[in-house]
C-alpha cells in the first residue's frame, strides 16, 4: 500500500502556512554553451485539470523525459509560487527548443501540480508525480513542503530540486532536516541563518545600532536566533524577542512591546504578508528606527501591500539583479518580459534555475533518474541567480546581501553611488538616535 493514497487530497484541508522564509548570475550548461540557450518564442502545450491542477509543458512525440513540478498555486505561498512557475515553465521551452534544434541532448517535459501551499499535499502530488513517470522533480517553494515532499523522494530515490526552500538554519522549524535534508533534495535558496546574521552585522557595524528587539512567528525563531547572536557579538542587545500568530488579531500586542522596549532596531521575519502588516502598525504607530527584515519581504506584492510603510526597509536577499549585463540575465529577463510583459522577479529567477540545473544534472548523470549524481558532481555552474555547487547536504554556498526599499523600488546599498549610500544610513542612524539627532558616520 502506499504510504499517500491519490485518494487523499480529496481530503485535504487547507492547513495554516508560516513561510519558511526566504538568496544569488550567467548560466553555463555543464556540457554546452549559454548561448545555445537562448530564449525563442516556443508554444507550450498547457492542460489545466480543475481538481488536480495539471500542466504538461514540451512533451515530445517519442517520449520525453517527464520533470514534476509541485508549486503553491493556491494558499498563502501562491504569493511566491506564480512566479516560480513562470520560471520553470520559460526553462522547460527553452531546453525544448535547444533539444529540437540539436543543441541539447534530451528532450524534456515538465508536468505541474499545486501544492495548495500543503505540505501534505505536496508530498501527494509529488508521489503521484513519481507514480506517473517523472524521473526527477522541481518544488517545494516552502521549507515545510520540502520537508513532507523529501520523504517521498528518500523512498523513491528520485531528486527534488527545490528552488526557495531553505537549509542550514539552527530553529527546528528551519532546520536542515526539516527543510528536507536528504540525499535525493537539493535547494537552491541560502540559509535563513545567513540573513539573519547579515542584518545583524549591517545594523551593529555599519548604523553603529546597540539596541534592537526581534518579532518573529512563533515556533519559527531561525532569522531571530542567527541575528541575536551576531548583534550581541558585535556587543549589540537585543532587548526583547515577541513571537507572533496572526498579525490581524496579535498586531497591537507586537507594536505595544516593540515601543516599551526602546529598540534602535527591530527585526521582522516571517512570511511577507504578515511582515509587511507588522512595519505597516509599527511605522504607523510612530516608530523611526530601523527595521529589517528578510528576503520573504522582497516579492513585489508583499513591497506594494506595505506602501508607503515600506520606504526605507532593510532587508537581506540573495543577489540576482535583474539589471545585470550578463548575457545569461540579460537573455532571461529579455525572454521573460516578452512572454509575461513584466521583469522577472527573485522566485522567478529561481523557478527558472531549478530546472535548468536539474537538467545540466542529469545530462551529466548516468540516467536522468539518477540526477544525483550529476548535481553533487555540478563545480562551474552558473545560473541567472549566481554560481550553483551543492554541499554534501545538498545547500549551496551563497550569501545574502543588504537592500533598501527607495521609491518602491529595492536598491542593493553596497552599488549604490557613495553619496546616496551615505545619506541613506546616515538617514537610518539619525532615526534610530535616541534623540533622534542627525547622525553621519564615517564614510
Amino acid at each position: 500500500m502506499r504510504h499517500l493514497a491519490r485518494a487523499r487530497l480529496e481530503t485535504l484541508h487547507a492547513q495554516s502556512f508560516h513561510a519558511q522564509s526566504f538568496h544569488a548570475q550567467s548560466f553555463h550548461a555543464q556540457s554546452f554553451h549559454a548561448q545555445s540557450f537562448r530564449a525563442r518564442p516556443v508554444a507550450a502545450t498547457a492542460a489545466l485539470l480543475a481538481a488536480l491542477a495539471i500542466v504538461v509543458v514540451g512533451c515530445a512525440a517519442d517520449g520525453p523525459i517527464v520533470i514534476g513540478g509541485v508549486v503553491p498555486r493556491s494558499g498563502p505561498a501562491s504569493l511566491y509560487g506564480e512566479s516560480v512557475e513562470r520560471g520553470m515553465v520559460l526553462a522547460i521551452d527553452e531546453l525544448r527548443a535547444a533539444h529540437q534544434r540539436g543543441e541539447f541532448p534530451l528532450a524534456l517535459a515538465l508536468e505541474l501540480r499545486d501544492s495548495g501551499s500543503d505540505p501534505e499535499q505536496a508530498a501527494v502530488a509529488l508521489e503521484e508525480l513519481f507514480d506517473a513517470g517523472a524521473r526527477a522533480a522541481v518544488g517545494g517553494v516552502t521549507a515545510a513542503e520540502t520537508h513532507a515532499m523529501a520523504a517521498v523522494a528518500d523512498r523513491e530515490k528520485r531528486v527534488v530540486v527545490s528552488p526557495t526552500a531553505r537549509g542550514g538554519a539552527s530553529a527546528p522549524s528551519e532546520s536542515a532536516e526539516s527543510a528536507g535534508a536528504s540525499r535525493y533534495v537539493f535547494r537552491l535558496f541560502p540559509s535563513l541563518d545567513r540573513e539573519g546574521s547579515k542584518l545583524a552585522s549591517f545594523a551593529a557595524l555599519e548604523l553603529r545600532l546597540r539596541r534592537s528587539a526581534v518579532v518573529a512567528p512563533t515556533g519559527d525563531g531561525a532569522a531571530g536566533d542567527s541575528f541575536t547572536q551576531e548583534f550581541e557579538r558585535n556587543r549589540g542587545e537585543v532587548v526583547s524577542r515577541i513571537s507572533y500568530g496572526d498579525p490581524a488579531t496579535d498586531g497591537e500586542r507586537i507594536v505595544k512591546e516593540v515601543l516599551a522596549s526602546r529598540p534602535q532596531a527591530v527585526l521582522v521575519s516571517g512570511p511577507g504578508e504578515p511582515v509587511a502588516e507588522i512595519v505597516a502598525g509599527l511605522q504607523s504607530r510612530g516608530y523611526r528606527g530601523a527595521l529589517l527584515t528578510t528576503s520573504s519581504f522582497a516579492a513585489p506584492k508583499v513591497v506594494a501591500a506595505a506602501g508607503r510603510h515600506a520606504e526605507g526597509v532593510l532587508l537581506a536577499r540573495p543577489t540576482y539583479d535583474s539589471a545585470s549585463r550578463r548575457p545569461a540575465v540579460r537573455a532571461f529577463v529579455a525572454a521573460f518580459e516578452k512572454r509575461h510583459g513584466e521583469t522577472p522577479d527573485l522566485w522567478a529567477a529561481y523557478g527558472y534555475d531549478a530546472v535548468r540545473v536539474l537538467a545540466a544534472a542529469m545530462v551529466k548523470a548516468p540516467s536522468p533518474r539518477d540526477a544525483w549524481v550529476g548535481l553533487r558532481g555540478l563545480t562551474e555552474y552558473e545560473g541567472v541567480t549566481g554560481h550553483i555547487q551543492f554541499d554534501e547536504a545538498g545547500d549551496i554556498a551563497a550569501f545574502p546581501r543588504v537592500y533598501v526599499v527607495s521609491k518602491g523600488k529595492m536598491k542593493e546599498l553596497a552599488e549604490m553611488e557613495g553619496a546616496e549610500r551615505r545619506r541613506i544610513i546616515n538617514r537610518l542612524a539619525s532615526a534610530a538616535s535616541p534623540d533622534r539627532t542627525p547622525v553621519r558616520l564615517p564614510s
